[in-house]
């Protein structure tokens, strides 16, 4: 049974976008963890804002692509 036919057996039915949100809605946890772990430091917080920003306008992208791309397989 393919993951749909999981979801709405349990009685759950997700939305297009929810489903791509699913995908990329961990970006921010993501990049705090990131972060933290290469241990930032205040020189590059100016380089790391750049990688984030740039991180999370290819999550955007990735998303808006999936929710597109979802609602063309019905037809």
């Amino acid at each position: 049974m393919g993951r749909q036919g999981m979801m709405q057996g349990m009685g759950q039915k997700q939305s297009d976008a929810s489903i791509c949100t699913m995908v990329t809605g961990h970006i921010e946890g993501h990049l705090a963890f990131l972060k933290a772990e290469i241990e930032i430091n205040p020189e590059q917080e100016s380089l790391w804002n750049d990688y984030a920003n740039a991180v999370r306008g290819n999550a955007q992208a990735l998303s808006s692509r999936c929710v597109s791309m979802m609602s063309q397989r019905g037809n």
